[in-house]
């Protein structure tokens, strides 16, 4: 469970005489997907206007009807349920109740560092653990509040957003880059700059900026005596030959992996087919048993008939004797019902019903023969299936997992090899970055000042955390054909962004820009989360797949789709966050299971039509 931060549970829009409009979160990975012009973007533009937005929500005709927004939130450290209502057309309070005794409290919609009075910025940083926190707003090292609004762009982002050329760490190009540059550096390390003395109220003396020269100098001389050696071309040529080989063992893995998906494609369907078959057997034995039952009835029908002939026989050739009773002579006894009694009707009514009997038993054995042939087959056609199954099973356990699993671990330990060789690279970068600083001591001094002056190497480790959480992610998602694409950051001041497989974020196509601003996201989420820090504890992002086009390749097999490796990474990554993702491409069939979504179909004769109900 996140230490910081919050989730939502539910928006809610309500109005006079009309049926609300409400959507509901959980925890974990939810999509808001389906038709366009649905209210998908609308809902994280009421969402953004709950957070603090300084405007209302885009006025659509749809919600012209609706005067509130409510929004229930959740507190990650407490599990303390918020509801938070505001005017949905006028710039106003928020009232917050709660579902225990404390009451309502009224907050205000901005920041005002001269008022008493709490602001849904301050109620929303003190969730996130980053209450009361200063940054720099410009060189002169000037400190302010920091506001809610100053992080919500990193985890509250629009579909216009996401396709920016710009850094996902600035919201504009340079205006606030000194302030912005100090919130990041604030997430990654956990310190502010309430520390820092600003120029007005103190100039760095030249001593001092010569005591950072010689330090800086020092600094440089130490760790290029310590990782010299590292800097030659062997360890260039050790990640080379690294990468064939971890390339020549992906091209072995692929084929293996096909030929046990294929394989247990077979072993699914003979599998399928041994059931059917068991069913069918067990079907006609039934049948059989039956038929046995009803031939025994027809024998024991035939034993009787024939008992009825011989008696009636028997009967009619009995001699007249005196009575055994009253011992009257054979003259004197009354045959009148011994005259009624004609024993060849009774013999002719039995050999007709016997005759019946006996075809009806014909053409029961004759069925039951035709029963008895197809269990014999069924029962053949069982055996071999099961064979089959046995023989594919075999090759599936004995050979071709252990072959895999063999293959993957050398694939891993390859990799961790390689990232070991990059590293060194990494140390010997540290040292031309600490080379650059020096060109520009006032530079130097502002950047030691943004980092409050012992903050430089958290800030550089945090970044290369996020960087190979990036790396890691577009791996996991195949989003370039190099495998061994290398994610670094460009401290260049106007820059601040991502370099990835050597040439500048912003220099892809607006479908891998937005892929590589969800990654950054979402790897900021996991570094807060895995290293402790405040944060909101939560991501909304708005159209991550829809400008992206599959390549040809990927879409033959949609469990080896980037969009079906994009979901699968973040479904097993952020059980305990909340990432609410709004997109307009269809959700993998075998993946929705594991998601909470939200379909709106846009036909008011199907499902959903969208986030307002329609009439």
């Amino acid at each position: 469970m996140n230490k910081y931060g919050f989730i939502i549970l539910k928006l809610t829009l309500v109005g006079k005489d009309i049926p609300d409009a409400e959507i509901n979160f959980k925890r974990g990975v939810n999509v808001i997907t389906g038709a366009s012009n649905t209210g998908k973007s609308f809902i994280l533009n009421c969402i953004d206007y709950m957070f603090g937005a300084g405007e209302t929500p885009k006025n659509i005709p749809e919600a012209k009807p609706y005067d509130s927004i409510f929004l229930t939130i959740e507190s990650n450290n407490e599990n303390k349920k918020y509801h938070l209502k505001r005017s949905l057309h006028k710039f106003g309070v928020i009232t917050v109740s709660t579902d225990n005794i404390d009451g309502d409290f009224i907050l205000q919609p901005k920041l005002d560092s001269k008022s008493d009075k709490d602001s849904i910025s301050l109620f929303l940083l003190r969730l996130s653990g980053l209450e009361h926190k200063k940054v720099r707003k410009n060189l002169n090292n000037v400190t302010d509040n920091l506001s809610f609004r100053d992080i919500s762009h990193l985890c509250v982002i629009p579909e216009e957003k996401i396709i920016t050329e710009s850094s996902p760490i600035f919201t504009s190009n340079g205006f606030k880059a000194t302030k912005e540059k100090s919130v990041f550096s604030l997430l990654l390390t956990g310190k502010d700059d309430s520390n820092l003395i600003s120029t007005e109220e103190k100039k760095l003396s030249n001593a001092k900026k010569a005591a950072k020269i010689e330090l800086l100098e020092e600094l440089i001389q130490n760790t290029s005596n310590n990782k010299e050696n590292s800097r030659n071309f062997e360890i260039e040529d050790q990640i080379k030959k690294l990468d064939l080989y971890y390339g020549q063992l992906k091209d072995q893995l692929k084929p293996l992996k096909s030929k046990i998906t294929l394989q247990e494609n077979s072993r699914n369907i003979l599998w399928e087919e041994i059931q059917y078959l068991n069913s069918h057997l067990n079907s006609k034995n039934v049948l059989l048993e039956r038929f046995e039952l009803l031939e025994k009835k027809y024998n024991s029908d035939l034993e009787r008939l024939d008992s009825t002939i011989e008696a009636n026989s028997i009967f009619d050739n009995l001699p007249s004797i005196d009575c055994f009773f009253c011992e009257a002579i054979p003259e004197h006894q009354n045959k009148s019902v011994i005259k009624s009694y004609d024993s060849n009707i009774v013999e002719l009514s039995c050999l007709q019903e016997s005759n019946s009997i006996k075809t009806l038993r014909e053409e029961l054995i004759l069925t039951m023969s035709g029963v008895k042939e197809n269990i014999y087959k069924i029962k053949a056609s069982f055996s071999e299936k099961k064979l089959q199954l046995a023989l594919i099973e075999n090759e599936i356990e004995q050979e071709l997992k252990p072959y895999i699993n063999k293959t993957i671990n050398l694939i891993e330990s390859t990799q961790n090899a390689i990232f070991e060789k990059k590293s060194k690279l990494k140390d010997i970068e540290r040292i031309d970055l600490l080379r650059k600083k020096l060109f520009d001591i006032d530079q130097l001094v502002e950047d030691r000042g943004q980092s409050n002056s012992n903050n430089s190497a958290l800030i550089t480790n945090g970044m290369e955390l996020i960087c190979k959480d990036i790396e890691d992610r577009l791996l996991n998602w195949n989003l370039f054909d190099n495998e061994h694409t290398r994610v670094t950051f460009n401290y260049e001041s106007k820059v601040w962004d991502f370099i990835i497989a050597g040439q500048g974020r912003g220099a892809y196509g607006k479908g891998v820009r937005a892929l590589t601003y969800t990654a950054f996201s979402l790897s900021l989420l996991n570094y807060c989360v895995k290293q402790s820090k405040p944060y909101s504890g939560l991501l909304l992002i708005d159209s991550p797949l829809v400008a992206f086009k599959e390549r040809k390749l990927d879409i033959v097999n949609t469990n080896q789709s980037i969009k079906f490796n994009f979901f699968n990474d973040v479904l097993s990554t952020f059980k305990n966050q909340q990432v609410i993702i709004f997109e307009n491409v269809d959700i993998p069939e075998n993946l929705k299971k594991y998601m909470h979504i939200i379909e709106f179909s846009g036909n008011k004769k199907i499902g959903r039509y969208g986030f307002i109900p329609m009439n």
